[in-house]
């Protein structure tokens, strides 16, 4: 149920030049009153039921912005009704992190202080941003017939219906981009669409005669107070609400009731594993006695408050959050809440802190905020925290490589055309194993490592070759005097006709054509049925002739030597 005689407001610095203690300020006043009823700037009032968060102000091309957000109110009989409260405010300047006020039925916190429990809204803005506000709180120029401009620029009628004013309120909706509110564990979409089928009530109407009565009596013909009273059954609710408007322009009137102020350094550049130390201090426009406390201190700091200034000292370490934040609070327990923003720089092996530059992947509005970094010489890594040995000329690569880093390490690779040798670090001109001769590449597999002929071809592909085929009459005639001084075994010479019998192929897919170079013995076969696979023959003189081609047979695998 929603509580008696209630208001709350928060003090909002914002400054000609931040929060620069040097400079002059102004003090922003922020009342929320009621079920919400609003007053705008130029003193124009209407009562606007929308459920979700709305902009309050957006002042001087968004220097000075000001968010509203809803919930359901209450009734007497504990069950929510067809009208909404002001439950939360976030207010955000261009040189300060964001403010956010939040109020529920328990207690007030953050920047809020409260008597009771109904909420009120008030704005008092500086001369600088005369003509430049819009939003709920309408635009401030000092008529009060433009307050209700939508976001396009056309104005509704200052005579609007309340149906009118509704259906323009709902334009000031937030969007997810736009919004400053602080969610924690919620988010945006928990306030948005949260009820499609609500409806406000526009109206006061009473079903309950006795109450309308003593509405009556209690409210006179004060509209924002019947309208209270009935949709919370709850006339004490409604003469709070009424008391709040006067009680709202006493306060204002009255700065020695206005929260702590903090001051001290909007964003903190630090360095892991080095010691800094900032400062805060906290004043009160009345003069009441001020502490300040921190919260969500990151692991190596220490936070000493002397009376009068906080100071932390930080042995910075990585981390990851949760932002620290600060809390002044004075005689009267007022509170102000302050998150400077942290950039935190995490370089290694003597690489420069970038705090003008985030890292990849960061939130440019985060608390915290991990900066980029520039690497020395030879080290990469979105921190420098990877050593380039080839950059560095550290590598072992030896000749015909090319040094290409790795994360933690280093490989080489070859030259293109280059055989690795078995050590991976240097490269040849021929497979491990073969032999330079003219302009390729030859190894003899033979004895136990004899094959098929399909197996023999596998196994030279795999050294980046193929068989070697004996097309070349002047190479076959060299090679045969080596083989008969070796007393080599038969051998497979990368011709076949397994596709097609009587077609005959060489390797490469080229067809032995009738005026090249050929050597069978004793004639070429002929239906040679089941033998589709030609070998030089040892008891031939290494003449051709047809066999099956799943036998073993020694064979000589050719690579292209590198240039």
């Amino acid at each position: 149920m929603l509580k008696t005689s209630v208001w709350a407001w928060v003090v909002l610095l914002a400054a000609l030049g931040g929060r620069d203690p040097t400079m002059p300020y102004f003090i922003v006043i922020i009342f929320i009153r009621g079920d919400p009823h609003f007053t705008t700037i130029d003193g124009r009032e209407y009562t606007f039921n929308g459920l979700g968060e709305y902009w309050l102000v957006k002042a001087l091309e968004s220097e000075f912005l000001v968010q509203g957000r809803t919930r359901k109110a209450v009734g007497s009989d504990g069950l929510e009704t067809d009208a909404t409260v002001l439950s939360a405010i976030a207010a955000k300047t261009s040189t300060s992190s964001s403010v956010q006020v939040n109020h529920d039925e328990g207690g007030a916190r953050l920047e809020v202080f409260e008597k009771a429990g109904i909420p009120a809204t008030m704005m008092h803005l500086p001369n600088d941003y005369m003509g430049q506000t819009k939003g709920l709180m309408g635009v401030w120029n000092g008529d009060p017939n433009d307050d209700f401009t939508r976001p396009d620029g056309t104005v509704l009628s200052p005579n609007a219906t309340d149906q009118e004013i509704y259906n323009w309120g709902l334009l000031w909706e937030i969007t997810e981009e736009e919004s400053i509110f602080h969610y924690g564990d919620q988010t945006y979409a928990d306030f948005h669409n949260q009820d499609p089928s609500y409806v406000p009530i526009f109206e006061p109407t009473f079903d309950d005669p006795a109450l309308e009565e003593e509405a009556l009596q209690v409210c006179g013909d004060n509209r924002e107070c019947l309208y209270d009273a009935s949709v919370t059954r709850n006339v004490t609710i409604g003469k709070g609400t009424m008391e709040a408007r006067d009680q709202s322009i006493r306060i204002s009137e009255e700065l020695v009731n206005s929260p702590p102020i903090i001051e001290g350094p909007l964003s903190i550049d630090v360095t892991v594993g080095e010691v800094v130390t900032f400062s805060y201090t906290a004043t009160d426009l009345a003069g009441d006695p001020v502490t300040i406390a921190a919260e969500n201190l990151p692991p190596g700091a220490t936070f000493e408050f002397d009376g009068s200034r906080a100071t932390v000292t930080w042995n910075v370490a990585d981390y990851d959050g949760p932002a620290m934040s600060f809390i002044a609070t004075n005689s009267r327990g007022q509170t102000t809440l302050y998150i400077p923003q942290v950039n935190l720089c995490k370089c290694q092996n003597s690489g420069v802190c970038d705090f003008d530059t985030l890292a990849e992947g960061e939130d440019e509005d985060g608390d915290l905020r991990v900066v980029a970094c520039i690497c020395p010489p030879a080290y990469i890594g979105q921190f420098c925290e990877d050593f380039d040995e080839c950059a560095a000329g550290t590598d072992d690569c030896g000749e015909n490589t090319v040094c290409v880093n790795d994360f933690g390490g280093y490989h080489c690779e070859c030259v293109t055309g280059y055989y690795p040798n078995s050590d991976d670090k240097s490269c040849r001109d021929c497979p491990d194993g073969y032999r330079r001769y003219r302009d390729g590449c030859f190894r003899f597999w033979g004895g136990k490592n004899a094959k098929s002929y399909s197996d023999a071809r596998q196994v030279c592909q795999q050294d980046g070759g193929d068989i070697y085929m004996w097309r070349d009459a002047a190479a076959v005639a060299r090679l045969k005097i080596k083989l008969i001084s070796d007393d080599s075994p038969s051998l497979w010479i990368g011709l076949s006709d397994e596709d097609l019998e009587g077609t005959w192929l060489w390797a490469n897919g080229m067809a032995l054509g009738g005026n090249d170079f050929t050597d069978w013995f004793p004639d070429p076969p002929v239906n040679a049925e089941e033998k589709d696979c030609a070998v030089a023959r040892q008891a031939a003189q290494y003449r051709w002739r047809a066999a099956r081609c799943n036998k073993p047979k020694a064979f000589i695998c050719h690579a292209p030597r590198a240039p």
